[in-house]
């Protein structure tokens, strides 16, 4: 099980911070993404959903869906912390080489704002069934 950790400035030039994705087919998919702001002090997320969606192109059916409300996304808001976990037979289930992705917040108060976008590659698993 692997899990990748990044850490991202809240006090970006950018609207929304690039991040291409490199992903296992048919591997338990962690990820850890820890935000903070300019003095590398957390952005504090309390009471913040999320939602990612993997799609081929912008606009085609969505392939993997990763929400706060479906459980494959925890926001520990004090922490600035973003934990996605999606399992193998989903990660399985994924048979598109690459496309797009973009992980929007929603605050308590309804402003939506996209923390990060970008493109995302499967690495084709060779190993079945071990």
């Amino acid at each position: 099980m692997s899990c990748l950790s990044s850490l991202y400035s809240a006090d970006t030039s950018e609207d929304t911070l690039p991040w291409p994705l490199i992903i296992n087919q048919g591997d338990t998919w962690n990820v850890t993404i820890i935000w903070t702001d300019s003095e590398d002090e957390p952005v504090d997320l309390s009471g913040v959903t999320g939602a990612m969606q993997l799609r081929r192109f912008f606009g085609y059916p969505v392939l993997l869906d990763i929400t706060t409300e479906n459980g494959r996304m925890e926001i520990v808001g004090p922490e600035g912390r973003i934990e996605i976990s999606v399992d193998n037979d989903t990660m399985s289930a994924i048979k598109i080489s690459a496309g797009v992705f973009d992980l929007k917040l929603t605050y308590p108060d309804g402003v939506r704002s996209t923390l990060m976008r970008g493109e995302w590659q499967l690495k084709y698993e060779v190993t079945h069934g071990s």
